[in-house]
């Protein structure tokens, strides 16, 4: 393999008859890499007023945003732009997102944090937007999983005017929830350079790159292109919990679902350019347990259709399982043992076509999301104690029927209560249920989730 040196944001267009945004990259002005975005949806309309000093200013953050798939394959010392002119401040801000943004990938590779290389701009032309009016309407980002379809509920129910979007190729599964959520979907396409594959296949690094943060820079473009105002996404408060300490880094897998995250991409876009436009989670007040007691309240009509399993909707792997499920990763493992101490054996089995607990192959992936395995499963799990009170809550209503527990409880059982033995369930049930005050939401939206605070 070729050893590079530094990595340059080359340039980027957008074409405003086709919508289609290309991004270029390269690997010291030799190895170069060309991204496509198509933000062209013919089921929605473009507004009129285009301006492209906006759409340059945006562009401009997408780039360094989405270059971030491409670096990684080997991290270099120096990251230099050419398209615009950064400021100190961006500078910080950018090293910061690649370095938490790949503290999975540095973990899992065994690199020092300190190889994310220093921004630089050769460029003098300072990338600022023009003021833009938006109407006041929502985006609301479509993930096919519980998280999402709860905040469409709970906009609906307060007669939030929004729209959903997607970021990816749309398949069955995705095509279905849409159909039953009852509103527009627009759809962003995303094309990777096939460089990347290519090289990751001769060796070069792979891993796992911070993508909601990517999307969200891609979001801030749609709603100016669609006329929206705002962006809600669905983040919760367990995405704030890191995986590991290392090398002092706290290495999150959900690094850019975190609110320190999103404060800082707030703060980024209110001190550049965007600040008309909106970001927030809705649910960012609640931990995965509460998110999951509504879903199982609220949206029973998803139950056939929806899937939280990520081995769905990798980009380089092949679905390698019929269904909503593969039913052995620790997304999988982790919803199905939330929603089992809501709706109980029957109506879970059915969600996932058969009861994981009584899989003794999946022993070790339960242990490893009540903290007793090695690690926090690398995957948009909730909270150890999370899981731990659901599994309890399982148990409970097994002994109290007077059934059997299936294997994988019955082999726990003593781990877990072990693990619950100075914790007062009472207390413990309070403060996984109740709604805390770490949240950007803005007033008008805050009645969404007031109903459904304990």
């Amino acid at each position: 393999m070729k050893t590079f040196s530094r990595f340059f944001f080359e340039s980027y267009h957008f074409d405003t008859q086709s919508l289609q945004a290309t991004f270029c990259y390269s690997f010291d002005e030799n190895q170069f890499f060309e991204e496509v975005v198509q933000f062209r949806d013919e089921h929605f309309s473009v507004r009129m007023d285009l301006d492209m000093e906006v759409i340059d200013a945006m562009m401009f953050q997408i780039s360094l945003a989405l270059g971030v798939s491409y670096y990684k394959l080997q991290p270099v010392s120096e990251l230099i732009v050419k398209t615009g002119k950064l400021t100190s401040d961006q500078c910080h801000f950018w090293k910061k997102f690649y370095t938490l943004g790949l503290g999975e990938f540095l973990y899992t590779h065994d690199l020092s944090p300190d190889v994310i290389g220093e921004f630089s701009s050769v460029s003098e032309e300072q990338k600022i937007a023009p003021d833009f009016p938006v109407s006041h309407r929502s985006l609301v980002p479509l993930g096919w999983g519980k998280d999402s379809l709860v905040t469409i509920e709970l906009s609906r129910e307060h007669y939030i005017d929004f729209d959903t979007v997607v970021f990816g190729k749309m398949d069955a599964i995705k095509s279905e929830v849409a159909k039953y959520t009852g509103v527009k979907n627009l759809c962003i396409r995303r094309q990777i350079s096939p460089e990347l594959p290519r090289m990751n296949a001769a060796g070069y690094l792979n891993g796992h790159v911070p993508i909601t943060g990517m999307i969200s820079f891609v979001l801030v473009l749609t709603a100016y292109l669609y006329d929206y105002d705002t962006i809600v996404m669905s983040n919760e408060r367990s995405a704030n919990f890191w995986n590991t300490l290392y090398e002092g880094l706290e290495v999150n897998h959900q690094y850019s679902k975190s609110f320190e995250y999103e404060q800082d991409f707030k703060a980024y876009l209110e001190e550049t350019i965007w600040a008309r436009i909106q970001y927030f989670s809705l649910l960012r007040p609640m931990y995965e347990l509460k998110i999951a007691k509504i879903f199982s309240e609220t949206c029973e009509k998803y139950f056939p259709y929806f899937s939280s399993c990520n081995a769905n909707f990798k980009i380089t792997h092949k679905k390698d399982h019929s269904g909503n499920w593969c039913g052995k990763c620790p997304k999988c493992l982790f919803v199905y043992a939330l929603l089992h101490s809501f709706l109980g054996e029957t109506k879970t089995t059915e969600i996932f076509w058969h009861n994981l607990y009584t899989d003794i192959l999946l022993e070790t992936g339960f242990k490893d999301l009540v903290g007793l395995g090695e690690i926090k499963p690398f995957e948009c799990v909730g909270e150890e104690i999370e899981v731990l009170y659901a599994m309890r809550t399982s148990i409970d209503v097994y002994v109290a029927q007077k059934q059997e527990l299936p294997i994988v409880l019955y082999h726990l059982e003593r781990g877990i209560a072990k693990k619950l033995k100075w914790v007062s369930l009472q207390n413990l049930q309070k403060s996984l249920f109740k709604n805390y005050d770490e949240h950007i939401i803005p007033k008008a939206f805050q009645p969404c989730i007031e109903r459904v605070n304990p």
